[in-house]
């Protein structure tokens, strides 16, 4: 009776031990925390992916999540002002803004100890162009997934490297119209990682 007990007592064991370390129904079935731009776009639906996105309208990660760090420009559609001497390589901006894109950088909790860069080629960004419901267009790039980041709050400065002279043909003031040739800070969003 007492063997009976034991073997009893193992197989409850064993099955305890195999059960807690199957995955539940809750693994890998997670619902994607949803990006919704102001313009009602759902940019886990748009890039087919259940990877957080950061901008500056979407600052929520979820502990253990992989992300991706998003940036837009808007540019003229129709009518475009540019300063006397300037002229696009291509007539459609954000064309022009592409054929100029080389690389782009992002820094991760600048001036911190756990500050970390990631630099990609425009290749290896996704890169897309679009139309704006005004008649303006845009260009946006988006990061591969990233690794996750520890619980807290965090930053994600994001530089743009051109081979010349871009103007987004919106109007002629050089602080807020041009993205010079070179590396520039295009954006920097503060984000927080936290449990669902």
């Amino acid at each position: 009776m007492r063997q009976q007990c034991v073997r009893v007592a193992c197989v409850v064991a064993v099955l305890s031990a195999s059960l807690a370390l199957a995955p539940g129904p809750a693994l890998g079935k997670r619902s994607p925390s949803h990006c919704i731009t102001p313009a009602g776009e759902d940019l886990n639906a748009t890039f087919g992916t259940r990877d957080a996105f950061v901008a500056p309208f979407c600052t929520d990660v979820r502990v253990g999540d992989r992300w991706r760090a998003v940036l837009r420009i808007a540019v003229a559609g129709a009518d475009p002002v540019f300063p006397s001497g300037y002229a696009p390589v291509h007539s459609d901006l954000d064309e022009d803004f592409v054929a100029k894109f080389v690389s782009a950088r992002y820094v991760v909790d600048a001036g911190t100890a756990r500050e970390r860069s990631y630099s990609f080629s425009a290749g290896d960004l996704i890169v897309q162009t679009g139309a704006i419901p005004d008649g303006s267009r845009f260009v946006r790039w988006v990061t591969p997934s990233l690794h996750p980041l520890r619980r807290g709050d965090h930053s994600v400065d994001e530089y743009v490297t051109l081979s010349a002279d871009f103007w987004d043909g919106l109007g002629l003031d050089p602080a807020t119209n041009l993205i010079p040739a070179g590396e520039t800070l295009g954006g920097a969003v503060e984000f927080n990682v936290a449990t669902p």
